[in-house]
């Protein structure tokens, strides 16, 4: 009884104004958006990072004389990892930007496209805190759904744990690091 009061309820006020959930925005949209983002590089899966340092300082410290072997395996993990990662953030961004809706995903491809997205980023670049900056700052923030496109980010990794595909790309990863650390004898705990 009270989960159908719940789902009433609910119900109820996504029919009142400012409730209601825009429409997702097509596809074509979304990937439009994707392709204008200053880091889209990161969603190809190329840009491989160098192992973490303080994981190999780590591992050096319990394995010395392997410096060579760790590093490898290390870096085989990163090429192994990068391709998943940026395949699960592809997907969730774009779940995520589906649902901002055709209108504020418009915005965004207006915004970085444009002179404001090239003015705030210089009013950030130069960390200025002049009247004429915050006043600037506050014109383009009031002008771009850039608020509520900000807060879609924390959700990626909730996204990402629940994407079979990341969890299973992720956990492949991993056991094949272990594999290669047990198989050269190195100690990993």
């Amino acid at each position: 009884m009270r989960k159908i009061a719940f789902a009433l309820l609910a119900a109820a006020f996504s029919l009142q104004p400012g409730f209601a959930q825009p429409a997702p925005a097509p596809d074509a949209l979304v990937e439009r958006l994707l392709t204008v983002l200053p880091d889209a590089n990161l969603l190809t899966g190329t840009n491989v990072p160098p192992p973490d340092p303080a994981e190999v300082s780590r591992l050096n410290g319990l394995n010395p004389g392997h410096e060579a072997e760790i590093m490898a395996a290390l870096q085989a993990y990163q090429n192994c990892l990068t391709p998943v990662v940026a395949a699960a953030t592809g997907r969730g961004l774009r779940h995520l930007i589906r649902g901002l809706g055709e209108a504020k995903v418009s915005r965004l491809i207006q915004f970085y496209q444009g002179d404001d997205y090239r003015a705030l980023a210089a009013i950030h670049a130069r960390q200025a805190g002049s009247e004429s900056d915050r006043r600037e700052t506050a014109r383009i923030l009031a002008t771009y759904p850039l608020a509520e496109f900000a807060q879609l980010i924390p959700q990626l990794q909730q996204t990402a744990m629940q994407d079979d595909a990341f969890l299973a790309g992720a956990t492949r990863c991993s056991l094949a690091k272990r594999d290669t650390f047990q198989q050269q004898g190195i100690r990993f705990r």
